[in-house]
């Protein structure tokens, strides 16, 4: 009777192309986890860092236009208190009071007539 022998097992060989290029087996090139962390914070902060400063930016532009209408409210207003001014000192001129005395209230000169007086005892009777 013949008896089969049991023959080690072998490993078994792999035969893989040279052109074949499995990233999977070859650990020089697999990134880590910590660099792709670091690689994604970089990212995060970057990221964190362009929306801060458009946020600023766009608060510099609305602070200038602001600053603009404004400065044309001021003009505006100091031309209105310029005009103001030269009508009131217009108003408050000897020319312009004494034409209204005249002409409006039909008033005339005190030189023109005697001035007389009255005590307050002529007034009562």
């Amino acid at each position: 009777m013949i008896q089969a022998r049991r023959m080690p097992a072998q490993p078994k060989k792999e035969y893989i192309s040279p052109h074949y290029n499995n990233s999977s087996r070859n650990t020089k090139h697999k990134p880590k986890l910590k660099e792709n962390f670091s690689l994604f914070m970089v990212t995060v902060l970057f990221i964190i860092l362009a929306i801060v400063a458009v946020a600023l930016y766009s608060k510099i532009v609305t602070t200038s236009f602001e600053v603009s209408r404004v400065q044309g409210e001021l003009a505006a207003l100091q031309e209105e208190q310029r005009e103001l001014e030269l009508e009131v000192s217009n108003l408050h001129s000897m020319e312009r009071i004494e034409k209204i005395a005249r002409n409006e209230l039909k008033m005339e000169d005190f030189e023109d007539r005697p001035i007389r007086t009255v005590s307050q005892e002529q007034l009562i009777e």
